[in-house]
């Protein structure tokens, strides 16, 4: 989005997005550019400043958010969020914590609290899925 280079449907056909009254992409119009001031890789602890959120409002009424990376609630990178998660469920909170701490800049870029919602979030929802899945 950066490079000025982009057409609107062209970002909306690679992000997957269509509107539900008339199926296309063609109806989008911006809608507006937010800014997410901190994003946080939690492996490496890399910050990236200033990432910039496209609002697109659809002839259905609808206003997706188009971001130019994956982001984990607009806060972190979903593959460091990712790979966090397998540390805590191989590990557990504690090294996983320990871990996070020493990949980033050595401050607590995610609390034990967050660490354990993330642990829970997984076991029942992906977890229980792939056992209800199996179970028939």
């Amino acid at each position: 989005m950066a490079s000025g280079t982009w057409t609107l449907a062209g970002l909306l056909g690679e992000a997957g997005l269509t509107c539900s009254a008339c199926g296309t992409a063609g109806c989008a119009r911006p809608h507006g550019r937010r800014y997410r001031k901190r994003v946080r890789d939690l492996s490496t602890g890399d910050v990236f400043q200033d990432v910039p959120i496209l609002r697109v409002r659809f002839c259905s009424g609808a206003t997706p958010s188009l971001m130019p990376a994956e982001l984990w609630r607009g806060r972190s990178t979903l593959t460091s969020v990712i790979e966090t998660v397998a540390h805590v469920l191989r590990d557990g909170v504690e090294a996983a914590h320990e871990w996070t701490v020493y990949a980033g800049t050595g401050e607590s870029v995610v609390s034990r609290r967050t660490l354990r919602r993330w642990r829970e979030l997984v076991r029942a929802r992906l977890v229980g899925s792939a056992l209800a899945w199996l179970g028939p």
